[in-house]
């Protein structure tokens, strides 16, 4: 639930989709689920106006960064320590 003053982060698209019950018998392959968490993945880093090219690639560097860049903007969406205290209501106090 989102703190008051803090609007909840919407997603849309695949994003706002969840994703499937499967079965036993209507599990796709490993390769189709991998590719789904990929599209997934590209829409996450879309979402917040990030180039998912290095996410992907096998520099560890590049990688690091674009991996770091994409939990830096969810934890400042979701998570309440990354964010600046709420403000207080009423008159402002002068020291």
């Amino acid at each position: 639930m989102p703190k008051a003053g803090r609007p909840k982060t919407v997603y849309d698209g695949i994003l706002a989709e969840p994703i499937p019950r499967w079965t036993l018998l209507t599990r796709p392959s490993d390769d189709e689920v991998r590719q789904l968490h990929e599209r997934k993945m590209r829409a996450l880093f879309a979402h917040y106006d990030l180039d998912p090219t290095n996410a992907f690639q096998f520099d560890p560097a590049k990688t690091a960064i674009a991996w770091s860049e994409l939990a830096w903007h969810l934890a400042k969406d979701h998570v309440p320590g990354f964010n600046e205290p709420p403000q207080k209501r009423g008159k402002p106090s002068f020291n």
